[in-house]
């Protein structure tokens, strides 16, 4: 199947509803379209923006969001960072930025309850510490709790598997890009397929499952991962609710 251009009305979708996982392996897009498609969109709509971002993954400053460094000896609080738009850039040695990534998530649902959303807005979340795998098998109390706390997330992963089991599933939305690994094509494709329990009934009479984004469940596993290890670079599958998914180019 040929790639169709991602558009706005794409970003659109994948903006709409709750959290959203952008996954794949490195260099395949995923800051790419997070940061020149996704990242303008939000700071177009004026709604309170935080984005955390690790040095490997960063573009340099986003346009319209004031830049702040995080290191070791920063003395920037959560709640200073919460007060505006705001681009934050983890620095020191990987092992310090997995541990500042890891105190991030652990202090974010204080700082967010104690910092409302203002009326009529959304709050954005964008997590893009991808490399960091073990900061973000940290962040499970924060995605639990995001939705409570007025705040949707952006989440960057290389696979799903890179999360806490369980996590996948609080994601709305996925973008889905290539991996190098057949084992990672397949948790992604089963994540982007994976049923809720509920069924509907077919022309046949036979049940068919339906998946977490309320579509009939006609796709085998199998064949999706084929699908997904057939993308290019800049391509990927976007499964927002109610619509098909759709292999897109950004």
């Amino acid at each position: 199947m040929p790639s169709a251009p991602w558009t706005p009305r794409h970003t659109a979708l994948a903006l709409a509803g709750g959290h959203l996982l952008i996954s794949g392996a490195p260099g395949t897009g995923k800051s790419r379209l997070l940061n020149g498609t996704l990242l303008p969109a939000l700071v177009r709509t004026g709604d309170p923006v935080l984005v955390i971002q690790d040095p490997a993954t960063g573009h340099g400053p986003t346009l319209g969001l004031r830049s702040v460094t995080f290191g070791p000896a920063g003395s920037t609080t959560i709640v200073e960072l919460l007060a505006k738009p705001t681009l934050v850039t983890l620095t020191g040695t990987h092992p310090e930025r997995e541990a500042q990534a890891e105190q991030l998530f652990a202090d974010l649902p204080a700082s967010l309850a104690a910092t409302p959303t203002p009326a009529g807005t959304r709050r954005f979340l964008v997590i893009d510490v991808a490399p960091l795998t073990p900061a973000l098998r940290s962040f499970g109390p924060l995605l639990r709790q995001a939705r409570s706390l007025g705040c949707t997330l952006i989440v960057t992963s290389q696979s799903p598997s890179s999360l806490e089991p369980g996590l996948p599933a609080l994601f709305t939305s996925h973008v889905a890009f290539y991996h190098f690994y057949k084992r990672c094509l397949r948790v992604m494709a089963e994540n982007l397929l994976a049923t809720t329990g509920a069924a509907e009934t077919n022309p046949s009479g036979k049940p068919t499952p339906i998946n977490q984004y309320g579509q009939p469940l006609a796709t085998p596993t199998s064949r999706l991962v084929g699908r997904l290890g057939t993308l290019k670079i800049g391509e990927g599958f976007l499964v927002t609710p109610g619509e098909a998914y759709e292999q897109l180019r950004t």
